[in-house]
């Protein structure tokens, strides 16, 4: 398993244990579950940071963080 997918896996697992305990994810997930879901990895790298720059302060702001790695290493490649 590569590095970033390491980070991600464990971005994500920390999410999903913050949701463990609310009965609705916040709407920024939702949103960065779609943007997730971007074929295009200049797009999705862009509704990421989007994403980011709209809630700074979020629960779940390591995902930002984890999904603009995991889409720059992507495009890198």
């Amino acid at each position: 398993m590569k590095f970033p997918s390491v980070l991600s896996a464990l971005a994500l697992c920390a999410g999903l244990n913050l949701f463990a305990q609310s009965p609705t994810p916040p709407p920024e997930y939702l949103e960065f579950q779609k943007a997730m879901a971007i074929t295009d990895v200049s797009a999705r790298i862009k509704e990421l940071q989007r994403i980011k720059a709209a809630y700074p302060n979020s629960e779940v702001a390591s995902l930002f963080d984890s999904g603009l790695l995991r889409a720059m290493t992507d495009a890198a490649n």
